[in-house]
């Protein structure tokens, strides 16, 4: 009898163990994929951020060759505007380029 009562004690600890075990690992594996969720969403929020620099870049520099282009054409003044809109242009990005690093910090 107190055989019975041991065994039973020992598979009971075993069952608890065993319990103990797949719950700490379900937890782990829990832990484990919000992680990799919150990487993913750190991946993608950082290839916006740069898709949005590429594109602040390319339009504004754009913008100012349109504009000067168009200005020239215009009033005949044929390389000089279409160099002075495309610094401005470069200078307007290079100046949103500082302030989205300052907003992002």
């Amino acid at each position: 009898m107190i055989e019975d009562l041991s065994k039973n004690n020992d598979s009971d600890q075993i069952k608890n163990s065993s319990e103990r075990l797949v719950s700490e690992t379900s937890n782990q594996d829990d832990e484990l994929k919000r992680k990799k969720k919150s990487g993913q969403k750190q991946v993608i929020r950082s290839i916006g951020y740069i898709t949005q620099i590429g594109i602040t870049i390319a339009a504004t520099i754009m913008l100012g060759v349109f504009l000067g282009r168009i200005l020239d054409n215009w009033l005949g003044t044929s390389p000089w505007l279409l160099l002075f809109f495309s610094l401005l242009g470069m200078a307007a990005a290079i100046k949103a380029l500082f302030e989205m690093s300052n907003t992002k910090k």
